[in-house]
């Protein structure tokens, strides 16, 4: 009874612990930009990005939490950045890569598997998406199938079109799908309880923000529809994380070009608004849901200067809408943007890389423990 009682009111504020970031092991090579899946051992697997020089990167690498170690996988057959990655469901543990740019600007349309099982990637013509493109979303849908979503390509413009990949199809497996009604790129996906996709905001035709969302049910052909209303503040380059609730929580990123404070919630019918903004206004961040059900954003940029990154982490409380600035002791070491963000199976958060304030790439990962007394229940 006293040990349920506990448990309870820790997850009632996770900041009451006073958890603090530590030190975690070293990626084997800097980079930012990249992309972080959760396998189905519940390792993590980075890939690509940027290194120092600003060279797209062919390498990838695993952590391990349980020698918390990292080690480098076999090398990518192309070089990429700012591409998708989602692990695919067909019982393989296969997580598969889809496009980006390539180290001379041009979208890529080449795709690539890694197989856990040998720790290789693989990649076959056959495979190619129809259109190359960048600056993307990714998103597995429930029956196992990958959708890709808008984007960028540099000698076209910005991007309408979304494939859907049939992992049962062994020959041109990419199927076209019904086209989104607005162009954009920087934007988010997320899969709802009931099935239905969400893309929420981008950039879209002649640079603006897309104040918009839209919506399709996961069918072998998607028909796109506006939402019912528009985000209250136009936005890309935001997150977008699905509440154990059902509703998608949509927070900062930039809104004609300066960084926003605001949240927003998507309630399967409806944006609204949040009263409670983030203390920091923040882009290139990371967040993750955290065991309690509440939401970590961790790092960003808060200006587009070398020196404007944020070391300071705000919590989201679903029950009261509202986020908290972390406590005493919980800021991250090193400020950074560009970063990513994973759950480990323990409740630890994991943040790999990023950028510094000299604009270098990072090597450097940090551990968050929400809640640091949960282990000695």
């Amino acid at each position: 009874m006293k040990t349920s009682f506990l448990v309870a009111a820790l997850a009632a504020s996770v900041l009451a612990a006073q958890a603090q970031w530590t030190e975690g092991p070293d990626l084997k090579g800097a980079r930012t930009g990249h992309t972080s899946t959760t396998l189905l051992d519940r390792n993590i697997l980075v890939v690509g990005g940027y290194d120092n020089n600003g060279n797209c990167l062919k390498t990838a690498e695993i952590y391990d939490p349980n020698s918390n170690v990292w080690t480098a996988t076999s090398a990518l057959t192309f070089a990429r950045c700012h591409h998708a990655a989602v692990l695919v469901d067909d019982g393989t543990g296969r997580v598969f890569v889809t496009g980006g740019l390539s180290d001379n600007g041009t979208a890529l349309a080449s795709t690539e598997f890694f197989d856990p099982v040998t720790n290789s990637w693989t990649t076959s013509p056959d495979d190619d998406m129809k259109v190359p493109r960048a600056h993307h979303a990714s998103i597995r849908l429930a029956r196992g199938d990958v959708l890709v979503i808008g984007g960028f390509d540099p000698a076209v413009g910005y991007l309408s079109s979304v494939e859907q990949f049939r992992v049962d199809t062994a020959t041109s497996p990419w199927n076209p799908v019904g086209d989104l009604k607005f162009a954009r790129a920087y934007h988010t996906a997320t899969l709802l309880p009931n099935d239905r996709i969400l893309v929420v905001g981008g950039i879209g035709n002649d640079t603006l923000d897309v104040s918009s969302g839209e919506l399709c049910s996961n069918l072998v052909y998607c028909t796109w529809v506006v939402s019912a209303n528009t985000l209250t503040t136009a936005r890309h380059g935001h997150i977008a994380v699905l509440l154990p609730s059902g509703d998608v929580l949509i927070a900062g990123g930039l809104g004609a070009g300066v960084a926003l404070f605001t949240s927003e919630l998507y309630d399967n019918t409806h944006f609204r608004e949040i009263a409670g903004e983030l203390s920091n206004p923040r882009y290139e961040f990371a967040a993750v849901l955290l065991f309690t059900g509440e939401v970590l954003a961790v790092g960003g940029r808060f200006g587009p200067n070398a020196a404007d990154l944020i070391d300071a982490i705000e919590i989201y409380n679903p029950t009261q809408r509202r986020w908290t600035r972390g406590g005493l002791g919980s800021a991250i070491d090193t400020a950074r943007a560009g970063l990513t963000a994973a759950t480990l199976p323990n409740g630890v958060v994991i943040i790999a890389g990023g950028t510094a304030q000299r604009q270098s790439a990072l090597v450097t990962t940090e551990l968050f423990d929400p809640v640091p007394l949960v282990k000695f229940l």
